[in-house]
């Protein structure tokens, strides 16, 4: 009979799996990283002129104070800027927002940058990137366009939009530094973990009702 293997040697085997399993989930995070942030190449644009004129430019929501500071977010700020900008500088028709229960705060924060409600599309349905694409699609036909936000998420944007035959093109809003950018950079890779596995593995678009449009404004 062999002898019964030591206390030790379990430990170590214990041990070689949690490092294997830690780097499998690194490759992961890498390789998610890698193939979701190809999917702007060539689509994603920081100069305002070289953006490509469509009808309709869709800002991705997010909190307007910071969730840690509680201060002002200059994500949110430079997002809405930077839609502002493209209605302006004529590289597109009208904006649709897209967010959730803060879309209409965002339809008044637009307003007060000069962009007139009639202009404005509003959907509080874009709970996720995701959401905001089907929405779109569902309530106003709307299945291309230019999406925007910072670089990093316009990448996982078209990512989806991709994967739902959809044709988006990105303009991206300033960046943010110091821990902030941290923050949102830390979720941006699990988010991209998830973006891969609702293409490849769940496949779950949650295909959504459609309805008229409505103008935001629009009494």
């Amino acid at each position: 009979m062999s002898a019964p293997r030591s206390a030790g040697s379990w430990k170590r085997r214990i041990a070689w799996a949690a490092v294997l399993g830690a780097l499998a989930v690194v490759a992961v995070i890498v390789a998610a990283h890698a193939v979701v942030g190809a999917a702007g190449d060539g689509k994603c644009f920081a100069d305002i002129a070289a953006v490509p004129k469509r009808p309709v430019a869709m800002v991705l929501g997010c909190p307007k104070l910071d969730s840690w500071s509680k201060e002002p977010s200059a994500y949110y700020a430079n997002r809405l800027a930077a839609a502002a900008a493209l209605l302006k500088a004529g590289r597109c028709e009208r904006v649709l927002v897209s967010s959730d229960a803060d879309a209409a705060r965002m339809v008044e924060d637009l307003a007060a940058l000069g962009v007139p409600r009639d202009r404005m599309l509003c959907d509080p349905q874009g709970v996720r990137t995701r959401d905001s694409f089907l929405s779109a699609r569902a309530r106003f036909g709307i299945t291309g366009g230019i999406v925007v936000s910072q670089r990093y998420h316009n990448e996982r944007s078209l990512y989806i939009a991709d994967e739902l035959g959809q044709d988006w093109v990105g303009y991206d809003a300033g960046e943010v530094a110091g821990v902030v950018w941290w923050r949102a950079h830390g979720r941006e890779c699990l988010a991209r973990v998830k973006a891969m596995l609702d293409r490849h593995v769940l496949r779950d678009p949650r295909p959504l009702a459609r309805h008229e449009p409505e103008l935001c404004g629009k009494k």
